[in-house]
């Protein structure tokens, strides 16, 4: 309990993961990642990954297991949502939020000793920001001063709230870090993505059938 024999135990398709959850009862870990738009599952030792549902989520955050059902919260659509935990089938969004949700647990004894089941969420307000506002060397700054992973810039997303982060002249003159690949619609990958048979550009241009095939 000291942290100490630290391991990463997945590591391979995996860019922002944001939330994650144990499976108490089957002993799996779920996780999701907000850049690629998945939620999977594993062995808790990151074995035998399973998808739940894969890049079809707009902006999947935090997230949380009971019995056969996976809720999770959405920044982009500002909901909470629910679906089979094994398959992703009878996907339902239950709330509807004026901010983007945060966290999310259930409450139960399953879990933890609390008799009955709950929902709790946490909703987050954007900070007003002053113009002097720097990020981190990790980040990038939109237009209103927010601060964003790097690398949701150009995703088809409006992380920013204000567009900036997918303006189409930005899109098409940002520069990529080495060892990655700039997709078509500006958005930079590793370059091992590319021709991997998944479309991780979103437009397919790290798929080229010209390149790929070969």
């Amino acid at each position: 309990m000291d942290g100490t024999n630290k391991a990463a135990i997945v590591t391979t398709k995996i860019e922002w993961p944001n939330g994650i959850t144990i499976d108490y009862t089957n002993d799996k870990l779920y996780w999701s990642d907000a850049h690629l738009n998945y939620i999977e599952f594993s062995d808790l030792d990151g074995h035998h990954r399973q998808k739940v549902y894969d890049g079809n989520l707009p902006h999947p955050f935090a997230l949380t297991v009971f019995e056969d059902t996976v809720y999770w919260t959405d920044w982009n659509t500002r909901t909470v949502e629910k679906g089979n935990k094994y398959d992703g089938s009878g996907r339902e969004a239950l709330v509807n939020t004026t901010h983007r949700p945060f966290d999310i647990h259930v409450c139960h004894p399953y879990r933890q000793p609390i008799v009955s089941l709950f929902l709790f969420l946490t909703v987050g307000f954007s900070d007003f920001l002053p113009a002097t506002h720097q990020c981190e060397s990790h980040q990038w700054q939109c237009a209103n001063k927010r601060c964003i992973p790097e690398s949701w810039q150009c995703d088809g997303e409006d992380d920013c709230g204000d567009q900036s982060d997918e303006d189409p002249v930005h899109c098409s003159t940002r520069t990529c870090h080495p060892g990655q690949f700039k997709c078509r619609n500006g958005r930079c990958i590793p370059q091992n993505w590319k021709c991997d048979v998944d479309d991780d550009c979103g437009d397919n241009s790290d798929e080229p059938l010209e390149e790929c095939s070969e």
